[in-house]
């Protein structure tokens, strides 16, 4: 089953275009961020993708949080 949650902001509401997408089977999570998958998280290895994982400031603020990092 597929599981989908929107991050939050600073202000704890809902972050515009801002997912973590989790496969129960598989315990898989992924982050959706501006309509990409930008990272994902599995048997705690990291993968970024290559593309997208510096795309804007906004989407490496949500990365940072997904991945547990701070400034």
């Amino acid at each position: 089953m597929i599981w989908v949650k929107n991050m939050t902001n600073a202000k704890g509401n809902r972050a515009i275009d801002q997912f973590i997408i989790i496969d129960t089977d598989t315990g898989i999570k992924y982050l959706q961020s501006l309509g990409s998958i930008i990272a994902k998280k599995h048997d705690g290895m990291i993968y970024l993708d290559e593309r997208y994982w510096l795309s804007s400031k906004i989407s490496g603020k949500y990365r940072d949080q997904f991945l547990n990092e701070s400034l």
